[in-house]
């Protein structure tokens, strides 16, 4: 005899629990109305996209007061609290932390970017968008899909935000609040797409 959904039991966390967990595992968590997901364990391709995007980063960015931080850093969000955990941030200037629960996390990114991928898509697309955007440090929030090349870039305008689409391995993204370009064959080196 098998359970209606509404009958299995839904284990709710608090906050405290959430750090705990946090501070125990080698994993990166997200908190989402008291449950826990995990933010590592993705595709390779996964992997591969984020580790291209951080390494091509550092390159461009180095000498130029701008480092980037890889997906091991929590940035701090009030409108979705506590904390969330994109593929890749960038600050420029120096970095502003805060202990939050005995954990070091990063107050003041200026571009933040999400690897999609299935099962987080919705949350990179919706509620962290609009977390990322209400910090008033964010410039720049880009969305990378995996499995076509088609990057989803978000700019700044005021009080406003422009959406950007880039589908050729041959654009190159213009991150104008860092002034570097970041090309589409570099974001998706090594990576084979499907006919």
């Amino acid at each position: 005899m098998s359970a209606k959904l509404q009958e299995v039991p839904r284990f709710v966390h608090t906050l405290e629990e959430y750090f705990a967990m946090l501070q125990a595992s080698e994993r990166r968590w997200e908190f989402w109305d008291g449950e826990f997901i995990c933010m590592a364990g993705g595709s390779p391709e996964h992997y591969i996209i984020a580790g291209n995007i951080r390494d091509e980063l550092a390159v461009r960015l180095r000498g130029s007061g701008c480092r980037p931080f890889d997906g091991e850093t929590p940035i701090n969000t009030p409108t979705l609290p506590p904390v969330r955990f994109p593929d890749s941030s960038v600050v420029c200037g120096k970095p502003s932390f805060t202990k939050m629960n005995g954990i070091g996390v990063l107050n003041n990114p200026l571009v933040l970017f999400e690897v999609l991928s299935s099962s987080t898509e919705y949350l990179d697309r919706e509620p962290k968008r609009e977390a990322y955007q209400a910090l008033p440090s964010v410039q720049e929030y880009l969305l990378v899909a995996q499995s076509i090349p088609f990057v989803t870039r978000f700019v700044r305008l005021g009080k406003r935000w422009r959406r950007i689409e880039y589908r050729d391995l041959n654009d190159v993204i213009k991150l104008t609040s860092l002034d570097v370009e970041l090309p589409m064959s570099e974001v998706y080196r090594d990576i084979e797409f499907s006919e």
